[in-house]
């Protein structure tokens, strides 16, 4: 396959962002309640190293079983039913999958539950306790289990508290090597590292017109049409 040119690919970024604004500017955005903000939260914390789809279908599962807001639970007890959870099957797309990590997940999820309810009354009094979103990235970065820079931010992006942070993936990472703005494709595990590569993409953000939460949003999307249009081409 012939990968589109560096032109191509930051004009779709463009376009997709342009529609990313225009949708969530005119939208009237649902009340982000606390049991889906625990679903956002867990969702953020399944998906590292783990398909998107699969760990979105965990955290619906855990959403509906309610136990993240059952506040007599003790945390052994909640570790063990949400493992038992993660180790039953996922039927996504008619194919039948299975969450890598139920055990290592669930004693992350049971931490971060347990570190909330000691800061605050839940998430939604969590979040609107801090002071600013660099605070907030701080907090969960340093006391939600499972949570590095990128999954912290995706979070706060996610739930509308900020589009002011970049969640840099590894589809984000490939589209600044492309543009030439980073040259390091190793994860940044130093928030040193990461705000800096956080700054150069805001200031490409910038020239798009949009947050760099949008930014980074459409350039999820490109890649991830651009990857699956190559696996199909790959497989003919």
């Amino acid at each position: 396959m012939v990968l589109p040119s560096p032109e191509r690919i930051r004009h779709a970024v463009g376009v997709v962002g342009a529609e990313i604004d225009r949708q969530l500017s005119t939208g009237t955005p649902q009340p982000w309640t606390e049991s889906r903000l625990w679903t956002e939260l867990a969702c953020c914390v399944l998906s590292s190293q783990v398909p998107y789809e699969t760990a979105q279908a965990a955290a619906v599962r855990l959403e509906a079983s309610g136990l993240f807001l059952e506040e007599e639970v003790a945390p052994r007890d909640l570790e063990v039913a949400l493992a038992e959870l993660l180790r039953c099957p996922f039927d996504i797309d008619g194919a039948s999958r299975r969450y890598r990590f139920p055990d290592s997940r669930a004693r992350q999820l049971t931490a971060t539950v347990v570190e909330v309810r000691r800061e605050a009354k839940g998430l939604s009094d969590l979040l609107g306790s801090f002071g600013d979103i660099e605070m907030a990235r701080g907090w969960f970065v340093t006391n939600a289990k499972g949570l590095g820079p990128k999954q912290a931010s995706m979070f706060l992006r996610n739930v509308g508290a900020s589009y002011d942070l970049a969640v840099l993936d590894r589809h984000l990472i490939n589209y600044m090597m492309m543009m030439g703005l980073t040259a390091d494709p190793k994860p940044m595990r130093r928030m040193a590292d990461y705000r800096r590569d956080e700054i150069v993409l805001k200031d490409h953000a910038a020239g798009f017109g949009l947050p760099v939460g949008f930014l980074d949003w459409a350039v999820w999307i490109v890649m991830r049409v651009m990857n699956a249009k190559e696996m199909k081409e790959q497989a003919e």
